[in-house]
């Protein structure tokens, strides 16, 4: 609880609400045979298991390749200590895209055995089974994240969903709306690109005549969404003005037309939205606290992508089947690229980068075939040079391929310790020597 009818809730805590803890789990991230696509497997405390063609540890058949020695590797868990030691296989074990002999795994890493690769992660003894949804993922995060929403759907007070930008705060706010069985729709408004002499028209409307202009009467956005959801993107953004307007339509249901000596009312529900935390924008005084305090009845802190690696693969497939709207499947190289990319734009950033693979598809529908994105993907970190060096120094090109925002590539090079004109420099000085 964050205060005095406050629920809070963090989906990316494990174990929470009487749920099982999460157990080390090694999951089928990449195989040649997608049924075998995401399957897991509990690694027992103390107990050795030798993984090679004959185990079915994954289901009968899933390492039954000719690349893949009947004894292959072993692996042992003893307390979080969770090692990998090659057996002595003809083509070798590897951990993120290196041969090893024997190697201590961290969660997140990726064990190469043939032509399968097996993500390492701490996740739930079972896997969710979730309904089909515009969220896509099969994280225990992700079901958590889903509970959290079918929960929030039945409570009609503000949700505020949180999270850093690409995680898909709006489809989260989509499937809050859908699952509300309300009658209305749901009207989405970008609070940051609201300028001050237009808030109060844009969101209450207008009477005819109300100011120069104003030949006819006009809505507003709070009418719109009457019976349905109204959407505030990115609240945080929002100007000191927009935020003294939402205080009386969200705590009295009441709003002031333009011009309007009547007061009107709305059934319409709230929920907003931040990229930016807003505890300690209210500490620091750049957003309200009263009106914290009324969008915060309920909050939603959806995990970024880096925290729940085995939802990568899912979403690119998705994605890939999305855009090219045929059946694709990823390459191998580029399946182990997107595993060990951090992805400071979260699934947002994925989705470009899918797009961008389209380009290379193989006869017979494998994506990135040549190898290109997976090799950028591997030489890049979040903003390094590799990737600002592909888009020219730029700025606005980095950002547009990445799918993600120009604040938040200067807010990566920023934090990545990088020299921005230095690196133009020097990247001028290579182009003309």
């Amino acid at each position: 609880m964050s205060g005095a009818g406050t629920t809070r809730t963090d989906v990316q805590a494990a174990g929470e609400g009487g749920e099982a803890p999460a157990a080390p789990l090694l999951t089928v991230a990449f195989h040649p045979d997608p049924v075998f696509i995401g399957r897991r497997h509990v690694l027992p405390e103390g107990e050795p298991i030798a993984l090679g063609r004959l185990s079915s540890h994954f289901g009968r058949g899933a390492l039954d390749h000719d690349v893949v020695s009947r004894q292959h590797v072993r692996i042992t868990r003893s307390g979080e200590r969770v090692s990998v030691q090659d057996l002595g296989s003809r083509n070798g074990t590897s951990i993120n895209g290196v041969r090893i002999g024997e190697q201590v795994l961290e969660p997140g890493d990726v064990v190469g055995v043939g032509p399968v690769l097996l993500l390492h992660h701490l996740g739930p003894v079972l896997a969710p089974r979730l309904r089909p949804c515009a969220l896509v993922g099969a994280s225990g995060a992700h079901a958590r994240l889903l509970a959290e929403i079918e929960r929030a759907a039945s409570h009609r007070g503000c949700v505020l969903i949180q999270g850093e930008t690409g995680v898909g705060k709006e489809l989260v706010a989509t499937e809050i709306h859908g699952r509300s069985g309300l009658a209305g729709r749901l009207v989405a408004v970008n609070c940051g690109a609201l300028a001050d002499g237009v808030v109060h028209s844009e969101l209450f409307g207008h009477v005819r005549g109300a100011f120069s202009g104003a030949g006819r009467e006009r809505a507003g956005l709070v009418r719109a969404a009457g019976g349905g959801t109204l959407f505030l993107d990115e609240v945080g953004d929002g100007s000191p003005a927009l935020q003294a307007s939402l205080l009386r339509p969200i705590e009295q249901a009441e709003y002031r037309p333009v011009g309007s000596d009547e007061l009107a009312h709305t059934d319409a529900r709230f929920v907003a939205a931040s990229h930016v935390p807003l505890e300690p924008a209210v500490e620091s005084g750049r957003f309200r606290r009263d009106l914290y305090g009324r969008i915060s009845r309920w909050v939603i802190d959806v995990p970024p992508l880096r925290q729940r690696p085995d939802d990568i693969i899912p979403l690119a497939q998705h994605f890939a089947r999305q855009a090219a709207g045929r059946p694709v499947r990823l390459s191998r190289a580029l399946a182990l690229a997107l595993l060990r990319h951090p992805w400071p734009g979260n699934a947002r950033q994925l989705r470009a980068v899918i797009e961008q693979a389209l380009a290379d598809v193989s006869p017979s529908g494998e994506l990135d075939a040549g190898g290109r994105m997976a090799e950028r993907l591997l030489a890049a970190g979040p903003c390094g040079p590799p990737a600002f060096e592909a888009a020219g120094g730029s700025v606005k090109r980095l950002a547009a391929e990445l799918g993600v925002s120009r604040q938040s590539v200067y807010r990566w090079i920023e934090q990545a310790g990088i020299d921005l004109p230095d690196l133009r420099h020097r990247q001028g000085h290579q182009r003309t020597s």
